[in-house]
């Protein structure tokens, strides 16, 4: 799921017809199946992943600029009450860019990974707040996801994302309390 991915399956059938003109026999039946199963084939997570309802919980790879406007045009085509969005990122990104584009009307919870590369939450947060973005610096992501289920209602949307680190305690969280 996600905007991102009718990129990547362009590149994926564009990279199968360099393939068969190689001589690899991969036929229609298979390219269908491998699109359909790719996350039980592959182990894909992440990538727009809906992790809970009720409220409504995403989660994205999504990292860098571009990663990031499909990531903020699928959130403008959601449905919700108030956008809660939790963000940490590394230290090597065009942070300043990807926090112009985000949304303005969101509730942020900036966090980091539990990796050396995370950008302190607490810098992020000042970065965040420079650029318009109204939140709260929480130091792990576990505490960044409570906080937001807490203040969400049920008709509101809780969005996780900004690095690969985060989605990935993100889905530990959420499938140690599930």
């Amino acid at each position: 799921m996600g905007y991102a991915q009718i990129k990547n399956a362009s590149t994926v059938l564009a990279a199968v017809r360099k393939l068969q003109e190689i001589g690899y026999s991969i036929t229609t039946k298979a390219i269908r199946k491998g699109f359909k199963y790719v996350c039980e084939i592959t182990g894909l997570m992440g990538r727009w992943q809906i992790l809970q309802t009720n409220p409504k919980v995403i989660c994205d790879t999504g990292h860098n600029i571009g990663g990031m406007k499909y990531i903020v045009e699928q959130l403008n085509n959601e449905k919700f009450e108030k956008l809660h969005f939790i963000l940490g990122m590394v230290n090597d990104k065009d942070i300043t860019s990807i926090l112009e584009i985000l949304p303005k009307n969101a509730i942020y919870y900036f966090t980091k990974a539990n990796i050396p590369r995370s950008l302190n939450e607490n810098d992020l947060a000042t970065q965040g707040q420079e650029k318009s973005l109204e939140g709260k610096a929480y130091q792990t992501v576990k505490e960044s996801i409570i906080a937001a289920q807490k203040a969400a209602n049920e008709k509101d949307l809780i969005f996780i994302g900004g690095s690969n680190f985060i989605v990935a305690e993100a889905l530990e969280y959420f499938v140690v309390s599930n």
